[in-house]
């Protein structure tokens, strides 16, 4: 499948199958994560994951988003702020969106949760050190749901040539 198809087809996924997911696909997503660019090399990207039915119940009893009690593993991303890297919330944005690709490229459901509001008793429970941000965690599993595509704005309409001509209101 061509990248763009890729990026087409992935959708949100809240509804997943009751059965795991293997640790050779867990660690391909940890592994197209860190091939994300990040600023100067530095790597920030750590994840957490967790796997085990006590905890998902755990992060799901925590968390603002309940439909994560049915994911069978949850991925947990932080940046480490001491790698020297100037945009370490960018370098994790980038490595989230390759994850979220490559669990659709595996067959996987994936859905990323934001870690606001939840973010203090998420760092808790992880623990989760204070020069450490968290990028946010991503519900994984195979999906038991196959949301329709949505509308996405066209490359005309979103596309400005040397100067943003929007009109404003």
């Amino acid at each position: 499948m061509d990248i763009l198809g890729v990026i087409k087809g992935r959708r949100s996924i809240r509804k997943f199958e009751k059965r795991s997911v293997p640790p050779e696909s867990l660690e391909k997503l940890v592994e197209a994560a860190i091939w994300a660019p990040s600023s100067h090399s530095s790597e920030p990207c750590e994840f957490i994951v967790t796997a085990t039915p006590g905890g998902v119940a755990e992060l799901a009893r925590l968390s603002h988003a309940k439909f994560i009690e049915g994911a069978p593993v949850i991925i947990t991303l932080v940046v480490r702020t001491d790698t020297g890297s100037k945009s370490p919330i960018m370098d994790g944005s980038a490595a989230a969106m390759n994850l979220l690709l490559e669990a659709h490229a595996l067959g996987l459901g994936c859905c990323w949760i934001s870690a606001h509001p939840w973010e203090t008793k998420l760092r808790h429970a992880l623990n989760i050190p204070d020069d450490c941000r968290v990028i946010g965690s991503f519900a994984v599993g195979f999906p038991a749901e196959s949301p329709l595509g949505a509308r996405r704005t066209s490359p005309q309409e979103a596309t400005h040539e040397e100067r943003y001509r929007r009109e404003h209101v």
